[in-house]
C-alpha cells in the first residue's frame, strides 16, 4: 500500500472517529439536559429514541418501540390534546407542541417536534423532536396558584373586617375628626 492510497483511508478514519465524537458529546449533553430525544418513521410507526425518552415515558429499554406505545404510555385524558398536535403539524405544517402527563408516573412532560420530510403528496415521512419533563415547574406552580387562592381569601377577609371596624367607628363617632381618630387607633390595634 502506498502513502497515496493510504491517505483517503487515514482521512475516512479520522472523519468516522470525529463523527463518533460528536454523537457521543450529543448524546451526554441530551443525557444531562434531561431531554429525551426521538426520530418517528412515520410510515413505519417506529421511534429511535435515547434511553431518556425511555425512562420519561416508561418505556420498556432495548425493545423497538413504536408511536403507539408512546401514546399508550400518554395519560387517557391528555391524549386527545397530544393527537390533535400531531395532526396539526401533519395537516398545517406547524409544529408539533404538547403538554402531558404520563401515565404510568404521573410525571409532565412538553413534547415539540417538527416533520422534516414528507412525499411527494406532502404526507409526512419523518417526525422529530424532544420530550422534557417539567413536572417540578407544573407543581411550583400549582403551589404559586394555591398560596394566591389563599391570599386573596386572607385579603378579603382583612378588608371586611376593616370595613366592619368602619361602620362600627362611625357610627359611635360621626363628627369625622372623631372618626379619624378613633378609626386609625382601632387599625392600629388590629
Amino acid at each position: 500500500l502506498s502513502l497515496h492510497d493510504a491517505l483517503p483511508i487515514v482521512v475516512r478514519a479520522r472523519t468516522a472517529a470525529a463523527l463518533v465524537r460528536e454523537e457521543w458529546r450529543h448524546a451526554l449533553t441530551l443525557e444531562a439536559g434531561k431531554v429525551g430525544s426521538w426520530v418517528w418513521d412515520v410510515r413505519s410507526g417506529e421511534v429511535a429514541c435515547n434511553d431518556m425518552f425511555r425512562r420519561m415515558h416508561a418505556l420498556p429499554e432495548g425493545s423497538t418501540i413504536y408511536v403507539e406505545d408512546v401514546l399508550g404510555a400518554t395519560h387517557a385524558l391528555d391524549r386527545p390534546r397530544v393527537e390533535a398536535s400531531i395532526e396539526a403539524s401533519f395537516q398545517d405544517g406547524v409544529d408539533y407542541s404538547a403538554e402531558a402527563r404520563i401515565s404510568a408516573t404521573g410525571r409532565w412532560l412538553t413534547m415539540r417536534g417538527r416533520v422534516y420530510q414528507r412525499d411527494a403528496d406532502g404526507k409526512p415521512l419523518v417526525m422529530m423532536g424532544v420530550s422534557i419533563d417539567i413536572t417540578e415547574s407544573k407543581q411550583s406552580a400549582d403551589h404559586t396558584r394555591l398560596l394566591l387562592r389563599e391570599l386573596n381569601h386572607r385579603v378579603k377577609n382583612t378588608l371586611a373586617m376593616i370595613q366592619s371596624v368602619a361602620r362600627q367607628t362611625i357610627r359611635q363617632n360621626p363628627d369625622p375628626k372623631d372618626f379619624i381618630e378613633a378609626f386609625s387607633g382601632r387599625l392600629r390595634t388590629i
